[in-house]
């Protein structure tokens, strides 16, 4: 839900120059798509608060309660079907063992809320971060959203209409955000996008009808 900022540098114009010979340290500006050890400790504080969330589900949250998990780890919340898959695999519940895993990975691998998205989303378990995912890896964020937005409370009874409103959401945000037309959905490609902006206003808007996002009822009514 975060949009590219720029970067403003101030110069006063009453500091000092350095003298020519003094050589100063330059910071490093880049650091490619990992982080530094240093911010692994905000893994590390989340642990404690986790642990209160898994012992209420004596260690196995399932998707129904996964929620607390996204909302503990500053996730948010449209993540839950996301974040949820990433840990369980094939399994219908989480630990907190796997939780904590994915999660320190994730601070890890990942420098940017693009980046975390679709490492969530991606079935890449190679060491290094996901560059791109394919429409099929929007399913589980897609799904969850159906099923638990009180928007879409009248279209989650009617199963029906589940995989068709999965694929025309899943169709729109590729068609929009996918600008290279690879049918990968890049980091870059989410980053410059609204995506992340849209998933996020889905927590403060409860009446699907009154978004213009790409996750509208009245939108899929149509485009379908």
């Amino acid at each position: 839900s975060t949009s590219l900022s720029t970067l403003a540098v101030h110069v006063a114009s009453s500091q000092p120059r350095t003298p020519p010979s003094r050589v100063l340290p330059v910071p490093r500006f880049f650091f490619g798509t990992t982080r530094s050890s240093a911010n692994l400790a905000e893994a590390d504080n989340v642990a404690s608060r986790l642990q209160a969330v898994f012992q209420l589900h004596n260690n196995r949250v399932d998707l129904k309660n996964f929620a607390a998990v996204t909302k503990e780890c500053g996730l948010p919340l449209c993540w839950t079907g996301a974040f949820f898959h990433k840990c369980a695999r094939t399994h219908d519940h989480v630990t907190l063992d796997r939780c904590m895993r994915v999660w320190k990975r994730m601070h890890t691998l990942c420098n940017s809320e693009a980046s975390q998205l679709v490492y969530l989303c991606a079935d890449d378990s190679s060491s290094q971060a996901p560059t791109s995912i394919a429409p099929d890896n929007l399913r589980p964020l897609v799904r969850y959203v159906l099923v638990h937005h009180p928007g879409l409370a009248f279209l989650a009874e009617m199963p029906e209409f589940h995989a068709k409103y999965e694929e025309t959401i899943i169709a729109r945000i590729f068609f929009s955000v996918n600008r290279s037309w690879s049918g990968q959905l890049t980091v870059a490609e989410v980053a410059r996008s609204d995506l992340l902006s849209v998933i996020r206003h889905l927590e403060e808007e409860e009446e699907m009808n009154q978004m213009t996002g790409y996750f509208a009822y009245a939108d899929f009514y149509v485009i379908y």
